[in-house]
């Protein structure tokens, strides 16, 4: 989905998401999400909170611009495989993070209809992807699982890697570059 989103996605983003070919480009197969410094102004608030005159009409500036893909109400999945092969940004501030949300909020908001991070990483720690799991109940009462990956040399930043997950009915296992690393089996909501 690709709509100027001035909100974020509740982690307090520096950045406005936009539809701008200038944030995100398909060329020779890679897929380039690209932050840029430049101001930019948006919906302060996602359309499902819009719901007085005031917030429809509230708007908010910040200092980046970014892009963010997703894939709702496009395509859903359950059980399966995915992966993906990426090149990740290092430097702080950034926060790359490949991760699936519920196609319905059956059992609540974030997170107690669940998420599953296939890939996060925060980018002053350039060597360290997470694999994660929120669950529970909704914020603050969420819980959350998993571990970190660390690369004994360089950087996720210096070469492509492949992140995957083979998520099955009750457990889900994390490879990196077709090498399991972590599998989990325990989580409720």
């Amino acid at each position: 989905t690709l709509a100027d989103n001035c909100w974020g996605g509740g982690n307090e983003e520096r950045q406005c998401y936009t539809p701008a070919p200038a944030n995100h480009r398909v060329a020779d197969g890679l897929l380039s999400i690209i932050a840029r410094r430049q101001s930019h102004s948006g919906p302060a608030f996602p359309p499902d909170q819009r719901t007085t005159p005031e917030k429809r009409r509230a708007s908010r500036t910040k200092p980046f611009t970014s892009a963010r893909l997703s894939t709702d109400g496009r395509a859903s999945w359950r059980y399966g495989k995915m992966q993906v092969r990426a090149k990740l940004p290092q430097g702080q501030g950034t926060w790359p993070a490949i991760w699936m949300l519920p196609e319905g909020w059956d059992y609540g908001a974030w997170a107690a209809s669940g998420e599953i991070d296939i890939m996060e990483l925060v980018g002053h720690e350039p060597n360290t992807y997470h694999g994660t799991l929120h669950y529970g109940d909704s914020w603050p009462k969420n819980k959350h699982s998993g571990k970190p990956y660390k690369l004994s040399v360089g950087s996720f930043a210096d070469e492509f890697h492949v992140y995957s997950i083979d998520w099955k009915q009750g457990e889900i296992s994390w490879y990196l570059d077709g090498k399991l690393w972590q599998t989990q089996n325990k989580w409720s909501s």
